[in-house]
């Protein structure tokens, strides 16, 4: 409840119309004109009015009839209607009419508008020299005949599941009453993940070699669609040490089994939880998450961490002219790891924080605070202060951006420095393609520090493309500097989708330059491909190459497969 996240989901939506043989005749037969379906428009093929001015022009009157008697029924033919834009032939049930005679042959002309339909117009009806109907069929129409989207997979079983089948049809149990009035519908599954790679990583200095393990296994319990206790466990790794074997430089086995609890939260709904025991009168619109629980923002350049903590979220409001605004007070007693890059815990740490969202029609910002009370292992008090937002401009640029600046209180330590870090995000989806051109820059000044990060996070500068990134996998380390202290650099990159965007490859080149103290300039190019199989499984591969100026130059190969369950 606490995260923020941004999904993405894009499908094909395939449309199509038809002629409407009744339409037609009411059309000819009408005494006075009349609007016709906001999505077809029927036209003769010599009107000359352009598509802008959208003359509305009046049906032919037909004679009064005295004896008020109802239209004769037309006679129905078959006709062969020719899309233009395709060529494409079908046949439709057309109106033969005693006066004038339509022929058979009708034209369907296709028109690609994507916007809401406007109200149609009736031409007059087709005479001698007006043989051929065109008829333009909008794509935002509402047909009467279905078309299936796709022809999807079927769900796969989740590995053990307990009550209503998950996302599954049919009817949902009635579960019971607890004393605080909330009807509980228990629903317990358990779901996760395997990630086994081969991968070899060269910094310039010491290369790495190993075959590395991780599995993340959470059991979910559902009570209601608001209430919910998550745990979960990594009993292949810990503290950022990962099961496995290891050849270079020591040739040894990699042990970090453990039966540690990595996370274990419970988050509800005042309302939900109390719905007979609260004031109706008063707007009780407040979330809770209670436990050791993931925590990311600003995009993880503010906080990126597993901590121990209790978050109160206000929703529903409406400050400052904002269509909403939300308001979180965050707590934070344990667990919580601070570094740059090398992240450990600092034990007896505590973090206090008021992270706010606050969204307007066009653009939305986060606006967060926090202080965190150094612990005796990394030590070191310290304030953060980040003002980030994101827009799309023009309908074509997507634009994500954040001013972070982090104080010490006394002396700088390795988790507690004073600094800014400027970030920034382009991107944009090339015409006619599912892919994604991106530019991401950064400047760094002074020694800026993140509230908290997670051992396997990496530095701040993760979101800046797949040569920052940390791969949370063994020792495989970012091809370029992290850390955004006394920095400038940037990444240029590619996303390509192939198949049925079950593929895609990742191509990016970057560079990181040192701003104070020895020259360190570092200029990188990775690619990343991944595919997605049998529907449960995901192959990843990746390579980069780093050429540094103080350093020998540096590459990484690696190879994973995850199993997600």
């Amino acid at each position: 409840m606490l995260l923020r996240r941004i999904h993405r989901l894009s499908f094909p939506l395939f449309l199509a119309g038809s002629v409407s043989a009744a339409a037609l005749w009411d059309a000819t037969n009408s005494k006075s004109a009349e609007q016709t379906r906001p999505d077809k428009e029927v036209h003769s093929t010599e009107s000359t009015a352009s598509e802008d001015t959208k003359p509305v022009a009046k049906t032919r009157s037909q004679p009064e009839d005295s004896s008020s008697k109802a239209a004769p029924t037309p006679r129905m033919v078959k006709g062969t209607v020719i899309l233009t834009s395709t060529g494409e032939e079908a046949e439709y049930d057309i109106p033969s009419f005693d006066q004038p005679e339509v022929s058979s042959d009708a034209v369907i002309q296709e028109e690609d508008i994507l916007d809401a339909p406007r109200p149609a117009v009736q031409n007059p009806a087709p005479t001698d020299s007006q043989r051929s109907i065109v008829t333009r069929i909008r794509k935002s129409a509402l047909l009467d005949v279905a078309y299936p989207l796709a022809d999807l997979p079927e769900r796969p079983n989740l590995l053990l599941s307990w009550g209503d089948p998950f996302f599954g049809p049919g009817p949902i149990s009635k579960g019971f009453e607890i004393p605080t009035g909330a009807i509980w519908n228990p629903q317990f599954f358990i779901f996760g993940t395997y990630s086994t790679a081969l991968q070899t990583f060269d910094d310039g200095a010491v290369q790495t070699t190993e075959w590395v393990n991780a599995l993340d296994l959470y059991g979910n319990l559902n009570l209601t669609p608001t209430e919910r206790i998550l745990i979960g466990f990594t009993p292949l790794d810990r503290n950022g040490s990962f099961t496995g074997y290891q050849w270079e430089p020591d040739d040894k086995g990699l042990d970090a089994l453990n039966g540690n609890i990595e996370t274990l939260f419970f988050e509800g709904r005042l309302t939900s939880l109390f719905p007979g025991l609260l004031d109706s009168s008063v707007d009780w619109n407040v979330d809770f998450s209670v436990g050791r629980q993931p925590l990311f923002y600003q995009d993880g350049i503010l906080i990126d961490d597993n901590i121990d903590s209790i978050g109160i979220t206000r929703t529903n409001l409406f400050w400052l002219g904002s269509s909403a605004t939300t308001v979180t007070g965050l707590f934070g007693w344990d667990n919580i790891d601070r570094g740059t890059g090398v992240n450990e815990e600092d034990s007896g740490a505590s973090l206090f924080g008021l992270l706010t969202q606050w969204n307007y029609n066009d653009l939305q910002v986060e606006f967060d605070v926090t202080f965190v009370d150094g612990g005796h292992t990394i030590g070191g008090d310290g304030t953060n202060i980040s003002l980030g937002g994101n827009t799309r401009f023009g309908g074509w640029l997507n634009i994500t951006g954040s001013i972070n600046q982090s104080i010490a209180s006394g002396e700088e330590t390795a988790g507690s420095g004073t600094g800014t870090l400027l970030f920034a995000q382009f991107s944009t989806q090339p015409s006619h393609t599912v892919d994604n051109l991106y530019v991401n820059t950064f400047l760094g000044i002074d020694e800026f520090t993140s509230a908290a990060r997670g051992a396997n996070d990496g530095g701040p500068l993760g979101q800046a493309g797949i040569l920052f990134a940390a791969t949370g996998l063994g020792t495989f380390g970012p091809a370029l500097n992290s850390s955004g202290q006394n920095t400038v650099g940037g990444a240029i990159g590619y996303q390509h989708f192939l198949g049925d965007v079950d593929q895609q490859l990742i191509g990016e080149i970057g560079g990181v330059t040192s701003l104070k103290g020895s020259s360190n300039t570092a200029v990188a190019t990775g690619a990343e491909y991944e595919l997605g199989f049998w529907q449960h499984f995901v192959l990843t591969l990746g390579a980069s190459v780093t050429f540094q100026e103080e350093l020998d130059t540096g590459y990484g190969l690696r190879s994973v497969i995850t199993y997600s369950y």
